[in-house]
């Protein structure tokens, strides 16, 4: 408030704007318009636009509150949507135009010590009075003035860059999405930012999602509880059994590196084994290709007299496969609880 107040009357007084040609506020209409209800028809024109700036202004407050969420504040999405649409329906009466939280603005509030909903009712009743009766006196602003209160609030915006080493060390993708997102808002703005950064991380997550681990287990001294071979140096083979784990989603995008990872592992050997189990607790998701490509596999490995058994279907996942009919023809008896289980039983024939 000094800075703004020092450099309207500086400004004022020096006449910066003729002697110096020195960009200003301007004009600033006293007074606030009469409601009036919004040009309805114009609805058909603006349906596709509204909805696109709607979308990006309320991503734009979730990513400002959840900026500000980490300095322990609370955010619900919900309540956020709803603050949201109730407030611009409420300026769509007075000619507003839509809003979206500001960056420059929520960090010089931060700064400066605003922690409850009163620090933003303070600001509106400032900005309410001179709307009303304070608003020619700031006419002489120098915009260099505002702008220099913006670049010490987002300051502290460009000191996060001392984080990207971190990043990099946790995690290589989303350092990679830190990296497009921060450039981007930096060299664009805060919108274009916004939009690179959720297209890296649909990109990231749709590549992750494609990533889906096959692992060999072994038993763990004698006992029930069977682990990754390749973790676990103590871990030894069951004789006559091959065990696999699956982990992730199998779909037909990468479906066929999933079987041939797990004819690698269970069938490359000199000796084939007798049974295969396959602990399916954690495969998260299967398409109907897969489905499909499952029972291919059970098909083909009773020709070479080996039998499948698999370990735990998640509710959803099962789901696919009974309405592919794939219990139809693969036995019910093939299908265990645990691993211990499949292995008891495999032991048997």
């Amino acid at each position: 408030m000094i800075v703004i107040v020092a450099g309207t009357l500086i400004s004022s007084a020096l006449d910066l704007e003729h002697n110096y040609n020195l960009s200003n506020v301007g004009e600033i209409p006293i007074g606030l318009p009469s409601p009036q209800a919004p040009p309805f028809y114009l609805i058909p024109n603006l349906m596709v636009d509204g909805l696109m700036i709607s979308i990006v202004a309320f991503s734009i407050n979730i990513s400002m509150a959840s900026i500000l969420a980490k300095k322990k504040y609370k955010v619900d999405s919900n309540q956020e949507l709803l603050a949201s649409g109730v407030s611009n329906i409420f300026g769509s009466f007075f000619s507003c135009i839509p809003f979206a939280s500001s960056l420059s603005r929520s960090l010089i509030q931060l700064q400066v010590g605003g922690k409850t909903q009163l620090a933003s009712g303070v600001s509106c009743g400032l900005l309410v009075l001179i709307l009303l009766y304070i608003g020619p006196f700031f006419e002489p602003l120098p915009h260099c003035v505002l702008t220099s209160i913006v670049i010490a609030a987002v300051k502290g915006m460009l000191n996060q860059v001392r984080d990207l080493k971190l990043a990099f060390k946790e995690s290589y993708a989303e350092a990679c999405v830190w990296v497009a997102t921060f450039l981007a808002v930096l060299l664009l703005n805060v919108d274009y930012g916004l939009g690179v950064g959720v297209l890296c991380s649909l990109a990231f997550v749709v590549i992750t999602g494609q990533k889906v681990m096959v692992y060999k287990l072994g038993n763990l001294n004698n006992s029930n509880i069977y682990v990754e071979k390749e973790f676990y140096e103590s871990a030894t083979d069951v004789p006559g059994i091959i065990i696999l784990r699956i982990i992730g989603g199998v779909n037909f995008i990468n479906r066929d590196k999933v079987f041939n990872k797990i004819s690698k592992l269970a069938l490359t050997e000199s000796t084939l084994p007798k049974h295969i189990v396959l602990d399916m607790m954690s495969l998260s998701s299967a398409d109907t290709s897969t489905v499909k490509s499952f029972l291919r596999m059970y098909r083909e490995l009773e020709e070479q007299g080996i039998n499948l058994h698999i370990v735990k279907l998640l509710e959803p996942v099962k789901n696919v496969f009974v309405k592919c009919k794939f219990f139809h023809e693969f036995p019910a008896s093939h299908l265990y609880p645990t691993v211990h289980d499949a292995v008891l039983n495999c032991r048997e024939y």
